[in-house]
């Protein structure tokens, strides 16, 4: 599968140069068939270690680069194109497959089913064991061909290119000098990596003499085995059997009504998906290279959803007269290049699941207003100021601010509230008039009311005036 989306690896190419002191030397280009990997083992080696550290990718491109010097020295670096498409698209798949898990049976099956349902969907135990097996027997041989090997500079370079699948950069040899030293720092790197492999085997065959612990399964065991004798960073897909899957490949078989008239509306929404889906984003980049590599991805893309409504169109693509399909419904896009029969066993990768919330067309709802309660003030007010000086050239920024600090002085002062006057409230007039002695401007005398008052017997005696006078 990786191998299809990846293409030609003679068409997978990056290239390098030699970097000595001042100098910088081409060193050509490589493919992806110079190494001699495998497209899973390719794709691991593409994963991005902690830190600033290089990939084991990297790592083996620079060692093939590495014997194209014709005289190594020490200082040499070796730098690479960063944006080579064999990088690029190795990394692509590298996160595609490191940030997947493997796909099960609740994974195909509608929310609120019963997990005895689910359950009946099995793994083959057989199957994944024998696999298990295999790749711990082939460790075994490594080591083994390690440890055989003699002083024979080939013939330790053999045994270390066959290690270097399982055990990584480690294992990578570099240019090859046919000195003493030479041989010395093979044999010496053999040994380490034998070691290596010998303690990864020890942890294998505890693992195996060990009793299942508290909520370990067959499955959760022989995947701890794989990791221990391949790496942490193996994937282990395990093949499922679905217990009820006609319903699924009903729905499968109705592409026509699923997706109408246009059969790239499910490639159209997957790349949709991806701008706002981190996780879809690698496995779109790499089917936008299949498509342009000339593979027919639309085809590839199997579509389907549960539960099955004859007829029905998929749930991703607008309701028609059909309507908005049933609360619960659960769309599947599988990445299938030779077809994908859910009545069969098959194994897979789960990359993305997210849940979406269809609104209803029409709801009935409340709306409620607050307003401010209305006020007895005016809704704005003008101050007119005139200058001090008689005869003024401008206003000046202090004489602005010492108009407005003496009205709001003078605001405060003037104001009087009915508990200020409560004994001549009722012969005060409704316009506040200043109490002015000079009697220069229009004023009223509030002594003059409360004696009136008094004389009138209106007020008591001893009642005064509070506040301000």
């Amino acid at each position: 599968w990786l191998g299809a989306l990846l293409g030609d690896p003679t068409a997978l190419r990056c290239g390098g140069r030699l970097v000595r002191g001042e100098a910088v030397t081409d060193l050509g280009t490589l493919s992806a068939a110079d190494l001699g990997l495998s497209p899973l083992a390719l794709v691991l080696a593409a994963a991005r270690p902690a830190g600033d550290h290089p990939t084991e990718l990297e790592s083996r491109v620079a060692s093939v680069l590495a014997g194209r010097i014709v005289s190594p020295a020490e200082g040499d670096q070796i730098e690479l194109d960063g944006s080579a498409p064999l990088l690029t698209l190795a990394g692509w798949a590298a996160r595609l497959v490191s940030g997947s898990r493997p796909l099960q049976a609740a994974d195909l099956a509608l929310a609120g089913t019963a997990s005895s349902d689910v359950a009946a969907g099995s793994i083959d135990i057989g199957e994944l064991l024998a696999r298990v097996d295999a790749a711990v027997d082939a460790v075994r041989a490594m080591r083994a061909a390690l440890v055989a090997s003699t002083g024979d500079p080939a013939d330790l370079r053999r045994a270390l290119a066959g290690a270097a699948e399982v055990v990584g950069a480690d294992a990578l040899v570099g240019a090859s000098t046919a000195s003493t030293d030479d041989v010395v720092r093979l044999a010496a790197q053999a040994d380490e990596v034998a070691a290596l492999l010998g303690d990864r085997l020890a942890r294998v065959d505890e693992l195996r003499a060990a009793p299942l612990g508290p909520g370990q399964t067959d499955v959760s065991r022989l995947t701890e085995v794989a990791a221990a004798a391949l790496g942490s960073h193996q994937p282990l897909v395990p093949v499922v059997r679905l217990a009820a899957g006609g319903e699924l490949a009903s729905s499968l078989a109705d592409r026509r009504s699923l997706v109408g008239q246009d059969e790239t509306s499910v490639v159209t929404w997957l790349h949709r998906a991806g701008l706002v889906r981190p996780e879809l984003d690698a496995l779109c980049g790499l089917l936008t290279h299949a498509e342009a590599d000339g593979a027919d991805i639309v085809a590839q893309l199997a579509v389907g959803q549960l539960p099955h409504r004859p007829g029905a169109p998929w749930c991703e693509l607008p309701f028609g007269a059909a309507g908005p399909p049933p609360a619960g419904t659960v769309g599947v896009v599988a990445l299938a290049p030779d077809g994908f029969d859910p009545r069969q066993a098959f194994a897979g990768l789960f990359v993305d699941a997210w849940a979406e919330v269809i609104p209803s067309t029409e709801h009935t709802a409340g709306l409620a207003f607050h307003y401010d309660a209305p006020g007895a003030r005016p809704p704005q007010t003008v101050l007119l100021a005139v200058h001090p000086d008689a005869e003024p050239e401008r206003w000046s920024l202090d004489h602005l601010v010492e108009t407005v600090q003496e009205v709001v002085a003078l605001s405060r002062l003037r104001s009087l509230t009915l508990r200020e006057i409560e004994d001549v409230a009722g012969l005060v007039p409704a316009l506040f008039l200043p109490d002015n002695y000079t009697r220069d401007v229009p004023s009223v005398s509030f002594k003059g009311l409360v004696l009136a008052a008094r004389a009138a017997q209106l007020a008591a005696p001893d009642t005064g005036v509070r506040g301000k006078p």
